[in-house]
């Protein structure tokens, strides 16, 4: 099953290896449309992968430690959550922005549309039927500050409602009914790091995407000699 979890995407970077090879091997010129549409498919593919793929197990996880369970496992959890949310998710999605604004950008979505919304409902299918594993064969699930036993069904809908931006941003149809809400959103602080303030004086924070700093000084060496 796990294995199983993965095919879609592993199918579109195992293409994006042997492109990439290809290409660097001589074979394919740079020029070639399959090298194109070949990265734009890696990038819906990683996309669904950072935003959908790994949903359900984050909830998983953050069920595990909201109970007060492997607390500082499900923190170390919360930065991984981070990066993929806050910055592979958002870096795909720019990435099919900005390409969406140039002709071969769009005439390569509407000639692979159907691609594209293949990958994204096979990723979901899938993710749906592994939150049927999950929770199968005694395996159970409960939150102990709602008394309340977690279901497949409360997996899905969180995991469709990570898929909604995805066809949003695509124009395409979703397929089946997605909730509003996450029924995991009582969790948003475990998936969002930022909503839990604290002074990194009193705990090491993992929210270091806050505070950064852009050098826009374009190099300029200052006088320091005061």
């Amino acid at each position: 099953e796990s294995m199983w979890r993965a095919h879609t995407v592993s199918r579109i970077m195992g293409q994006t290896y042997q492109i990439s090879h290809k290409y660097a091997l001589g074979l394919i010129e740079k020029d070639d449309p399959i090298i194109y549409d070949t990265i734009f498919l890696f990038v819906v593919a990683l996309w669904c992968l950072e935003g959908v793929q790994f949903a359900s197990s984050f909830g998983v996880t953050f069920i595990v430690a909201e109970n007060g369970d492997f607390v500082p496992i499900g923190r170390t959890v919360q930065k991984i959550c981070q990066d993929e949310l806050v910055i592979h998710v958002a870096t795909c999605r720019k990435i099919l922005e900005i390409e969406l604004q140039t002709p071969r950008g769009i005439q390569t979505y509407l000639r692979l549309r159907d691609t594209v919304k293949t990958i994204i409902d096979e990723v979901r299918d899938t993710e749906l039927a592994w939150n049927q594993n999950l929770l199968s064969e005694g395996r159970e699930l409960y939150n102990k500050k709602t008394n309340t036993k977690i279901t497949p069904e409360h997996l899905n809908g969180h995991t469709l409602v990570q898929c909604r931006p995805i066809y949003d941003f695509f124009g395409l149809p979703y397929g089946c009914t997605i909730p509003e809400v996450s029924p995991l959103d009582y969790l948003k602080e475990w998936f969002d790091i930022n909503l839990v303030k604290g002074a990194p004086q009193e705990e090491k924070k993992g929210n270091y995407l806050m505070g950064g700093l852009v050098r826009d000084d374009h190099r300029e060496i200052y006088d320091v000699n005061f």
